[in-house]
């Protein structure tokens, strides 16, 4: 059980609205709404509410990021009128590290817009105004779409044979095994295992986990040398968090990581 509180998510409301030809076939997912205060903030967090969601609204890019992490949203949604120019920023570092659908809106309806989130890494671009419906649809469209794509992640867990992390309950197991971790000790974990057998480097690890400009490289190393050693007493001598030395680290998973062959 980690020590410090959850972000607060908005639940559900227990009276669902249906919308015609949308089929709420993800109720409960989580959407990470970054948005600066714009004049539809506040409509598009009642209707993603009132369609079943949860959400978790951040008015700050770098908030945006941590909160990324902190409570592993099925998709982000995120407006330029409200963000400025910080959104393709965001738009790029979530696209780096996860596959987790980015829907952009967009005050006007503007080519270069779309070219330019498209581009940036969002999977879609809806235009301000829009109706409910349009809203529901598309957030089911693009949900639909990762879910058909998600890999072994299934719901809001993650399995391999060998680790076992439940994102609800921010809990990791290892080999069936409950294994404590801290908060900063699970957050490494997850941007690991979301980027898995790729490598982060140093000062991405730093930005995701800390803040960008936050931590050191000292605080980082202590903190994987600590995961390390929790998650590799019961891996049955699997290397699963290799270190890529003078660059970063890498999750690999239990097929392709190598046991211990020499002291690290």
């Amino acid at each position: 059980m980690l020590s410090e509180k959850l972000p607060v998510l908005q639940r559900k409301s227990a009276k669902l609205r249906r919308y015609p030809g949308v089929i709420l076939s993800t109720l409960s997912a989580r959407v990470l709404i970054v948005d600066k205060g714009s004049e539809g903030a506040a409509h598009t967090r009642r209707s993603l509410e009132k369609a079943g969601y949860e959400t978790c609204c951040v008015s700050d890019i770098q908030e945006g990021l941590r909160q990324f992490f902190a409570i592993q949203p099925a998709l982000v949604l995120i407006s330029e009128k409200g963000a400025g120019d910080d959104i393709w920023y965001l738009c790029e570092r979530i696209r780096e590290i996860s596959t987790t659908p980015i829907l952009v809106i967009t005050p006007v309806e503007e080519h270069r817009n779309r070219i330019r989130g498209l581009n940036a890494g969002a999977d879609g671009c809806l235009t301000w105004p829009y109706s409910n419906h349009e809203l529901i649809a598309y957030v089911e469209a693009l949900l639909r779409r990762s879910q058909m794509h998600s890999g072994e992640a299934q719901g809001n867990s993650y399995s391999d044979g060998i680790l076992t992390i439940d994102y609800d309950k921010w809990e990791v197991y290892v080999r069936g095994k409950k294994i404590p971790l801290s908060r900063l000790e699970y957050l490494l974990l997850t941007a690991l295992v979301q980027h898995a057998e790729q490598i982060l480097n140093y000062d991405k690890l730093l930005d995701l986990v800390w803040g960008e400009g936050q931590g050191s490289l000292e605080t980082l190393k202590s903190h994987i040398s600590s995961l390390r050693r929790t998650i590799e007493e019961h891996a049955e001598n699997y290397e699963l968090i290799q270190t890529i030395r003078g660059v970063g680290y890498s999750y690999y998973r239990p097929r392709q990581a190598e046991k211990f062959s020499s002291p690290r």
